[in-house]
């Protein structure tokens, strides 16, 4: 795997803790579709120098872990995080990219009792008995459907990494940025996408909810990102970002998401 700018690198190494005392949280950061948890390399180390604890598992199929594709659904990436929020004694902030609002959700359904505050991502909110794909099916605006080529048999969505893909995900990041997350990309199960919710008002609905929202996202764009946060009572912030903050604007984003969840303004 390639590293991550120099530049950035170094920017993040000089950082000292804060001064200021703030509430410390279990952060669990899940990825999106086609990617891994690479993704949440700046974010990281910016909100464990404000004494939060982070972890940022692999879903399974996903980076390093390795599970055949064929075996995976959602209550597969479910139960992967169940297993991990489990073996904590604390309450999580559960931090959902993109595919993975629908991720959070179910497993905020499934353990509320284990879950301070949900956080999403520019990220997919299904109808309470909904999928990702019934939501992504009412995005009209992107064309990104043509770049995918889905096996139902491989159990994948893989994607033609065409100059589209990076105009989708990485269009206000840095080139080599970009060039580096494009390099990273994998192939996708297709279950996850396909597979059915189940949430309620008395479980899911009352877990306090941050969305932050970005302006310039190509892959989910903003009006599709406020149709899925308005069936929702939840805090809205906003970002001038494309689809990969974590990327583009990392100090933007720690900053938004350890704020937004440690304030008194984040309500279910």
């Amino acid at each position: 795997m390639l590293s991550i700018a120099k530049e950035s690198e170094q920017e993040l190494n000089t950082l000292q803790p804060s001064e200021i005392k703030i509430d410390k949280k279990l952060f669990i950061l899940l990825h999106g579709a086609w990617h891994a948890n690479w993704c949440w390399n700046r974010v990281t180390p910016l909100l464990e120098k404000q004494g939060h604890t982070v972890i940022s598992p692999n879903l399974p199929g996903h980076g390093d872990d390795k599970i055949p594709f064929t075996d995976i659904t959602l209550n597969s990436y479910v139960d992967s995080i169940i297993r991990i929020i489990e073996s904590k004694k604390v309450p999580v902030v559960l931090v959902g990219h993109s595919m993975s609002g629908v991720v959070i959700s179910q497993v905020a359904e499934k353990v509320p009792e284990k879950i301070s505050h949900l956080v999403y991502v520019s990220a997919f909110i299904p109808d309470f008995e909904g999928s990702l794909i019934q939501e992504a099916s009412q995005n009209k605006q992107s064309s990104m459907g043509k770049e995918m080529v889905i096996s139902e048999k491989e159990n994948e969505i893989a994607l033609k990494l065409s100059p589209l893909i990076k105009s989708y995900f990485y269009n206000t990041c840095e080139e080599q940025d970009a060039l580096w997350a494009l390099s990273n990309l994998q192939k996708q199960p297709l279950r996850p996408f396909m597979d059915t919710v189940k949430l309620s008002s008395d479980r899911f609905g009352k877990i306090p909810k941050l969305y932050i929202e970005c302006l310039r996202d190509q892959a989910i764009p903003i009006e599709e990102q406020r149709r899925m946060h308005g069936k929702l009572f939840c805090k809205v912030v906003s970002l001038d970002t494309d689809h990969s903050p974590f990327l583009s604007e990392p100090f933007k984003l720690a900053e938004m998401v350890s704020d937004g969840v440690v304030s008194d303004g984040v309500k279910s």
